[in-house]
């Protein structure tokens, strides 16, 4: 585990203006994350941290999830592997880690968007975060992780996506009324 400084930045105008900046590449995963995925501390806040908790809870197998603004990201039990969309650049993290690195984000909102400094904690970066991932998913390569099948995806960890695709998994309890 590695530890770093993640800094929270007001730089004017609207929420998705603030800078989230931090001292290790990891750690700048989670920043990168948090302002281009997530932007502003609402709701979509609060759908990623519903995300995490059963990320944690249900550990599913390693999938590829896909790309949103900027950053993409793999999941495997409770990791998250993130990576951007024009560089080689990669961060390992827990699903708590993630979790506290919102909360902090939660927190210099809820404070007014004052400056704001806060240690983060992430597994690790670059080529050891992509080995650490591969090792924990059991496969042989990165490229050998599927991307993420919706339509057979545990929908209490994935029903955020199968909602935005309008897909009920296959798996899916459907209760009649």
């Amino acid at each position: 585990m590695m530890k770093t400084e993640m800094h929270f930045k007001p730089r004017g105008g609207e929420h998705g203006d603030d800078v989230i900046l931090a001292d290790a590449m990891g750690a700048m995963m989670l920043a990168y994350w948090m302002h281009c995925e997530i932007q502003v501390p609402d709701d979509a806040l609060d759908e990623e941290l519903s995300f995490l908790d059963a990320l944690e809870e249900r550990k599913p197998p390693a999938a590829f999830i896909g790309y949103g603004n900027y950053v993409g990201y793999w999941v495997c039990r409770n990791y998250l592997l993130l990576s951007t969309a024009y560089s080689d650049d990669l961060g390992l993290v827990t699903a708590a880690q993630a979790r506290a690195a919102l909360l902090a984000y939660r927190a210099y909102d809820e404070a007014g968007r004052k400056p704001m400094t806060v240690e983060i904690e992430y597994e690790a970066e670059g080529e050891e975060a992509l080995r650490l991932f591969v090792e924990i998913s059991g496969y042989k390569s990165i490229k050998d992780i599927r991307r993420i099948d919706l339509k057979t995806a545990d929908p209490v960890v994935f029903g955020r996506l199968q909602d935005a695709y309008g897909i009920v998994p296959e798996n899916a309890v459907i209760e009649d009324s």
